[in-house]
């Protein structure tokens, strides 16, 4: 008898660890989180923020969501299907105030959860060309990225508050991984514009010969441009043999709805910034952000004492 109730035990024994797995599978919280596109490296923010925050033994699982743009991506927060994004801090602004151009509607509930990274603007000529503001590149063809990328959207947005609208210029649309340095002395383009902390090799050997030179916005271009997007900041980058070099910056974001519950707010952001080698950095994450912050990040940034000031969220 035993040998016959033997597979029936071992059925119902399986059956029982079954519904036991799904019943707890059923009780995580998938945390998603969208991003801008690939090339922008707003998708590996994505995902190294998720698995920071990951937290299966809380019943947290964290995953990364590509999105073709950092718009594509806040639509999907907008309507639901994430929980969060990693998108340019530009995007963000526009979302919170509308983007009229699409029609789209202001969205003042979205809210800021950190700032993760910053890359200066960097506008690159001919050596032999005298430019005085920028003014001078009327008409001239330059270089900003792939269209409609989230490069392209942001350094397109950038020239415009410094005074240079696109319609004052021919865009050069080039590839994310052409060459500053080829495009120019190939004459393809007057000046390229990226975003970067770095110059590559060609770009440095290039300034060192006199064949490429750097045009840092002036003073009232970086006062215009801090009225229209007040949560850029100015920097003076280093960039090895280029020099010191004075221009704007723009961030990515980790941007949230603000329904997101305090409790995986906080959780978020203590995994996100508490480790030792984090805190550095998130000395940063509650500056420069283009939407108010969260109560909960509020809260958070408080506690630990991770404000210059005091911020009050709506």
């Amino acid at each position: 008898m035993n040998q016959r109730l033997g597979p029936k035990l071992a059925a119902i024994v399986a059956l029982l660890c079954l519904c036991t797995f799904q019943a707890v599978a059923a009780n995580d919280r998938y945390l998603r989180i969208a991003s801008g596109d690939v090339a922008s490296g707003l998708f590996a923010q994505a995902n190294a923020v998720a698995q920071l925050v990951n937290n299966p033994e809380a019943g947290v699982v964290a995953v990364a969501q590509l999105s073709s743009s950092g718009q594509a991506a806040l639509a999907k927060l907008r309507s639901g299907g994430v929980d969060a994004a990693v998108v340019p801090d530009i995007a963000a602004h526009t979302a919170v105030g509308g983007d009229v151009a699409r029609r789209g509607r202001p969205w003042p509930e979205l809210r800021s959860l950190a700032n993760l990274s910053s890359r200066a603007l960097i506008i690159i000529i001919r050596g032999d060309q005298d430019v005085r503001s920028l003014a001078n590149l009327q008409n001239w063809r330059i270089a900003v990225g792939p269209r409609s990328s989230d490069e392209n959207n942001t350094i397109t947005s950038l020239l415009a508050g410094l005074g240079l609208a696109p319609n004052f210029y021919r865009a050069v649309n080039a590839d994310t991984n052409a060459s500053p340095y080829d495009l120019i002395v190939r004459g393809q383009a007057d000046a390229v514009v990226i975003l970067a902390n770095e110059l590559m090799a060609n770009e440095r050997n290039g300034l060192l010969a006199g064949t490429l030179k750097l045009y840092s916005p002036g003073k009232y271009e970086l006062e215009r441009v801090g009225q229209i997007y007040p949560f850029t900041s100015r920097r003076v980058v280093d960039l090895a043999s280029g020099g010191s070099y004075a221009t704007v910056t723009s961030s990515s974001v980790l941007v949230a709805r603000n329904d997101l519950p305090t409790a995986v707010v906080s959780d978020m952001l203590a995994r996100l910034w508490l480790g030792a080698k984090a805190m550095a950095d998130a000395k940063s994450a509650a500056l420069h952000l283009p939407a108010p912050l969260h109560s909960a990040a509020l809260n958070f940034y408080q506690e630990h004492k991770l404000m210059e000031t005091d911020r009050a969220a709506p």
